[in-house]
């Protein structure tokens, strides 16, 4: 009933007449093509359509509701600054967290290529000849200046 009453009360042309019908539908039930009318609107679904007779208007009603009324004027420029000060925290700490795990992966990569390359060099006896960078090469990590070559022998690359 005091739903009724404040649209009655905040209509221009309801506001002057009595037992008038007020009619209530969510947004997504209003269907609206190019032939009709200005301010005519039809429904898609009528079982959603609330109708509520007011027969005239109470100004006790209208006056406890007024009462109640707040109206907030935000500040759309410092929401939105705060915001976007929100968002580059997130992705400056994102891209930390990024730059962190890489560090750590590259770190650990590097301490596992020097214990395998030392236990190779602890494994090779002093008797075998040949460069240490050949042997070093045989371990999971591979030196940049050594490669397998089409019959998977190591060698060195050729200069150009």
């Amino acid at each position: 009933m005091d739903l009724g009453q404040l649209t009655k009360a905040n209509s221009i042309e309801g506001n002057k007449k009595d037992n008038i019908t007020v009619i209530y539908t969510p947004w997504s039930n209003l269907k609206k093509d190019g032939s009709m009318a200005v301010g005519q609107v039809s429904f898609k679904d009528n079982k959603k359509v609330k109708r509520i007779l007011v027969a005239q208007r109470e100004n006790a009603i209208v006056n406890r509701l007024n009462k109640t009324k707040v109206e907030n004027q935000p500040d759309l420029k410092q929401d939105k600054d705060e915001r976007l000060k929100e968002l580059r925290k997130r992705d400056q700490a994102a891209q930390q967290a990024r730059v962190c795990i890489s560090a750590f992966i590259s770190l650990s990569l590097s301490a596992f290529c020097y214990a395998t390359n030392r236990r190779i060099e602890k494994r090779r006896s002093p008797r075998r000849q040949g460069t240490p960078g050949k042997e070093m090469a045989k371990g999971p990590c591979l030196r940049r200046d050594v490669f397998r070559g089409e019959h998977g022998r190591l060698e060195q690359p050729r200069a150009r």
